[in-house]
C-alpha cells in the first residue's frame, strides 16, 4: 500500500472517530447524553450565566391565559348515535412559571459551551453518506488532496462553531471572584464586554447574587443599566432570583427600576412572580424595596400582567396587602383582560377577595365576554367556592348577569355540580329559568348530568318544566338519554310533555331516543307511564 493511500486511510480513521474533525471535548456522544454525564475526558462545560442553576426548570410550553370563550356552558344536544359526553371549562393555570424560570426565550437546556447551542452542527460524517462516498472514492483513486481538503474544511467549520464571546471577566463574574475581577480590569479587560446573548459581567454577577463582584464592577464604571439581547438588566436578574442585597446595591447606585424586558416585564413584576411561584421570602423583601424606591405598582406594560394580578393568581395575601397598601389599583385589567377581583374569584381566595373589595374593586366588572367575578367563582368545584360566592353576593354582585352565551352563575354552579352553591344563589334571588343561547336552563343542565339531587332542588325552587331548547327538545328528551330510571321517573312526574316531538330535522320523541340507544330499561319506564311507542 502506497504512502498516499496510507496517509488517506489514517486521515479517514481520524475523521470517522472524531479526532481530526472536532476540537477536544466536542465529541458527538455529548449530544445523546444527559447534561453533565461523565465521558472519561476532561471537558470544561460552563453553565451559561449561572454558577448554580438555582432557577426553576421549565416543565412545558409557556402557559397561556384561557379566554373562557367556550367555557361558559356545556352545550348538550341529544345525539341519535350516542350520549353526549362531559365537556368542562378548564381552570386558570399559573402562566408565569416559564417566564420566571427563564424570562424571554426559555432556556431549560444550557449549551455545553458558551456560543454552542442545541442547533449547532456536531453530527458525525456518518450522517452524511454523500461525503463518505467521496472519501472512499478518494481512497481508491488515490486523490489524497481531495480527502485532505474535506478534512480541513470540516475542522475549520467545527472550530468556528465552537468559538464563544465569553471573556475571562464573564467567568470571574459568574464565579463571584471580586479579586479576579479587579486583576482582569487592571490588565485592561473591558468592564462592559458582551457575550453571546449580550450579557455583561455585571448582569451575570447580579444573576448569581455576587454582591462584592457587582460592587467591584460598578466601582470600575460598569454600565448599571446595560440590557441583554432580550432586555434583561442586572436589576431584573437580581429580582428574579431573590438576591435582596444585590437589589439594594443596584437601586442605591441608580439602577432603572422601570426598565422593561423585550416582553414588557419590569423588575417589580418578576419579583412579584418569583415570590408567588417560589415562596422566596427574599423576593417579598425585594418587592418592598422596589416599592419604597418608587416602582410603579400599576405599570403593566403591553404584557398585561400586573404585580397585583400575579399575586392574586398565585394566592399570596401578604403580597396582595403590600401592593394594595402602596397604591395598586384593583380595577386594572391586570391579567389578559381580567381584573384582579376576577382572578381572585376564579382562584376562590376569600381573604384576597375581601381585601380587593375593601380597596374598591368593582364587584360586577366584566371582561370582553361579559364574565363577572361571580361567574368565575361559581364555575368550579373548589374548597372555598361557596365562601367566595357568599362574599361577592354580600357585595351586591349581579345574580342574574349572563355571559355572552347566556350562562348565569347559577347555571355554572349546576354545571360544576355544586348543589350548595346553586341553592344559595337561588335563595339569594337567582332566576332558575334564564336560558343560554342554545335554550338550556339550569334544569336542563342538571338532567343532562343525571344529577337527581340538583334536579329535585331546582324543581323545588320553581324551575319550569315546559321550556324547550333551540332544537325543540325538553327535559324529557334529555332524561331519555340518561341511564337513570329514577331520574326519568322524577321528570315524568312533572308537567313536562312526555311525547313532544323535536323541531329539528330528526323530529324525534323521547321514547325514540331511548330505543335508539338500546336502553330497554328506560324504554320500559316510558311504557310504564303510558307513552305511546308510535
Amino acid at each position: 500500500m502506497g504512502d498516499t493511500e496510507n496517509s488517506a486511510l489514517r486521515q479517514l480513521s481520524f475523521l470517522l472517530d472524531g479526532r481530526a474533525s472536532r476540537p477536544r471535548g466536542s465529541n458527538d456522544r455529548w449530544r445523546s447524553m444527559p447534561f453533565g454525564q461523565k465521558t472519561g475526558r476532561s471537558v470544561i462545560c460552563p453553565d451559561s450565566h449561572e454558577t448554580l442553576r438555582d432557577d426553576v426548570s421549565v416543565d412545558g410550553s409557556p402557559r397561556s391565559i384561557p379566554t373562557f370563550e367556550d367555557a361558559d356552558e356545556e352545550i348538550i344536544r341529544p345525539s341519535l348515535a350516542s350520549r353526549p359526553g362531559p365537556h368542562r371549562p378548564q381552570p386558570f393555570k399559573s402562566f408565569f412559571k416559564d417566564y420566571v424560570s427563564g424570562p424571554g426565550t426559555v432556556r431549560s437546556k444550557r449549551p455545553l459551551f458558551p456560543g454552542v447551542t442545541e442547533n449547532t452542527t456536531t453530527s458525525s460524517t456518518r450522517d452524511k453518506p454523500s461525503e463518505l462516498d467521496e472519501l472512499f472514492r478518494s481512497l481508491f483513486t488515490e486523490h489524497a488532496a481531495v480527502l485532505g481538503s474535506i478534512i480541513d474544511d470540516k475542522t475549520k467549520q467545527k472550530e468556528k462553531k465552537i468559538q464563544s464571546r465569553w471573556s475571562s471577566l464573564h467567568f470571574a463574574a459568574q464565579k463571584g471572584s471580586s479579586t479576579l475581577c479587579r486583576a482582569l480590569l487592571d490588565s485592561g479587560a473591558d468592564v462592559n464586554c458582551r457575550e453571546d446573548d449580550e450579557w455583561t459581567p455585571l448582569i451575570i454577577a447580579a444573576q448569581n447574587g455576587h454582591e462584592e463582584a457587582c460592587r467591584t464592577l460598578i466601582e470600575r464604571k460598569a454600565d448599571i443599566n446595560a440590557l441583554a439581547e432580550d432586555g434583561r438588566s442586572a436589576l431584573f436578574q437580581a429580582c428574579q432570583n431573590g438576591h435582596l442585597e444585590v437589589v439594594k446595591l443596584l437601586i442605591a447606585e441608580g439602577a432603572d427600576i422601570e426598565s422593561t424586558t423585550r416582553d414588557e416585564f419590569t423588575p417589580l413584576v418578576v419579583a412579584a412572580a418569583s415570590y408567588s411561584l417560589k415562596d422566596n421570602q427574599g423576593c417579598m423583601e425585594i418587592v418592598r424595596a422596589l416599592v419604597a424606591a418608587g416602582a410603579k405598582v400599576n405599570n403593566i406594560g403591553s404584557g398585561k400582567h400586573s404585580p397585583l394580578a400575579l399575586a392574586c393568581l398565585n394566592e399570596k395575601p401578604e403580597l396582595v396587602h403590600c401592593l394594595l397598601e402602596n397604591g395598586a389599583d384593583p380595577n386594572t385589567d391586570g391579567l389578559a383582560g381580567k381584573t384582579c377581583l376576577a382572578v381572585a374569584s376564579h382562584e376562590a381566595s376569600p381573604e384576597i377577595v375581601k381585601a380587593l373589595l375593601k380597596h374598591g374593586a368593582k364587584v360586577n366588572a366584566t371582561e370582553e365576554t361579559n364574565w363577572t367575578p361571580l361567574h368565575l367563582a361559581a364555575q368550579f368545584d373548589k374548597p372555598n367556592t361557596l365562601e367566595v360566592v357568599e362574599i361577592l353576593v354580600a357585595a351586591r354582585a349581579d345574580l342574574n348577569a349572563q355571559v355572552d352565551r347566556g350562562a348565569t352563575a347559577l347555571f355554572l354552579s349546576v354545571q360544576s355540580k355544586r348543589t350548595d352553591v346553586a341553592e344559595f344563589l337561588i335563595r339569594a334571588g337567582a332566576d332558575p329559568n334564564l336560558c343560554t343561547y342554545t335554550g338550556m336552563t339550569p334544569l336542563f343542565r342538571a338532567v343532562a348530568d343525571s344529577n337527581l339531587r340538583l334536579v329535585n332542588m331546582l324543581l323545588e325552587h320553581g324551575a319550569r318544566t315546559n321550556i324547550v331548547d333551540a332544537r325543540g327538545m325538553n327535559i324529557v328528551h334529555y332524561a331519555a338519554l340518561q341511564d337513570n330510571p329514577a331520574l326519568l321517573r322524577r321528570v315524568l312526574d312533572t308537567e313536562a310533555e312526555r311525547e313532544l316531538q323535536s323541531t329539528d330535522d330528526h323530529k324525534v320523541r323521547p321514547i325514540h331516543l331511548a330505543c335508539q340507544n338500546d336502553n330497554e330499561e328506560i324504554a320500559m319506564v316510558f311504557l310504564e307511564y303510558g307513552v305511546k311507542p308510535n
